[in-house]
């Protein structure tokens, strides 16, 4: 089937209305933090249902921004426009991080680079803009360098392939991980960053390994679909 035009070939114009209609569905929420923490306060079941881990209000204000320089990169077909594309990306991405760690210093906030800084509703973070920015500055970076690093000089990527892959399923058995293994069971907390780091280190090399397994299992069960005499074509 078909995607729908505005999909396949969307216009400058609809891409600048999806960032607008993202800024503003998170600038909404920044605006209604007070009220919305009054809100939770005195509705504690509800805010589990509207509030809780990654809510859809304002999340889907990411989502909606990660369409943009998506759609973009669907239209450039070519190699060297590909590249441009990319380098572009790295140029605003530095900006964008050197800006919110800049503002950090130059601000003297408390909490250096730590989430206590940012919007915290149901007990669950919510990034001010400051840290937004600096988030999406440090993925364009990241994006250009893995295509530099793939593309361009042609190193395998079988690592990011796997994660790319096993996404959903991972999200939700590092969740059982972390908060119930770790946090609940074991009761432990990483104050240090170099900790936090070897410990994230750790973690994402567990994950990777529970991917590959995951992509055996898959490709195992499609292996005796034949056999059991499924989905057979009649």
């Amino acid at each position: 089937m078909d995607s729908p035009v505005a999909l396949r070939a969307p216009s400058e114009r609809l891409v600048f209305l999806v960032v607008v209609a993202s800024a503003l569905i998170y600038l909404a929420f920044a605006w209604s933090h007070d009220s919305l923490t009054a809100w939770v306060g005195a509705h504690p079941a509800g805010s589990r249902v509207l509030f809780l881990e990654f809510p859809p209000w304002p999340w889907i204000a990411l989502v909606l921004f990660a369409l943009a320089p998506g759609e973009l990169w669907v239209e450039r077909t070519d190699r060297r426009g590909q590249t441009r594309y990319m380098a572009w990306m790295m140029a605003l991405g530095a900006l964008l991080l050197a800006g919110s760690l800049g503002d950090d210093r130059w601000m003297a906030t408390p909490n250096h680079f730590t989430f206590k800084r940012d919007f915290v509703l149901n007990n669950h973070w919510t990034p001010q803009a400051v840290t937004a920015i600096g988030i999406i500055g440090l993925i364009f970076c990241l994006l250009a360098l893995f295509y530099w690093l793939a593309e361009v000089r042609g190193y395998r990527m079988t690592w990011l392939v796997t994660f790319g892959q096993t996404a959903l399923v991972l999200y939700f058995v590092h969740q059982l991980i972390v908060l119930a293994l770790v946090n609940q069971a074991l009761h432990l907390r990483f104050n240090n960053w170099w900790t936090y780091g070897v410990a994230n280190l750790v973690l994402m090399i567990l994950l990777l390994g529970l991917g590959r397994a995951w992509l055996e299992l898959k490709r195992l069960y499609r292996a005796r679909l034949p056999a059991l005499g499924l989905f057979r074509r009649v």
